[in-house]
């Protein structure tokens, strides 16, 4: 398994954070997961996935997390997607295609 691990943080705006993460194992497999979250474990239950390219990773995880939101804490949403150390696998420039412009996507804080 990579070492390298793209850490993300998914924030809404009534202040539940999801931490999850992307791993490159290889090429053509990268595994993505969340693996703590502020919300009682509501999201941290979510299964590991392992696809083929990071891009699909961030949307299964954006996918995931959305639908917990929409189904257990109504009126909440997405509001920023925090790159905390760097993007070696997925571009912020990426991550803003796939996302709504309502969410703001940051790299380091910032």
């Amino acid at each position: 398994m990579s070492t390298i691990v793209q850490e993300i943080d998914f924030k809404t705006k009534n202040g539940l954070l999801v931490k999850a993460q992307i791993e490159k194992i290889n090429n053509l497999e990268y595994i993505c997961n969340v693996h703590a979250d502020n919300a009682k474990g509501s999201f941290s239950t979510l299964p590991s996935s392992t696809l083929s390219s990071a891009k699909e990773c961030f949307e299964t995880l954006l996918n995931q997390i959305n639908k917990i939101i929409f189904a257990q804490y109504i009126g909440d949403s997405l509001e920023k997607i925090d790159n905390t150390c760097n993007c070696p696998y997925i571009t912020k420039k990426e991550e803003e295609i796939i996302c709504t412009s309502s969410i703001t996507i940051l790299v380091n804080g910032s």
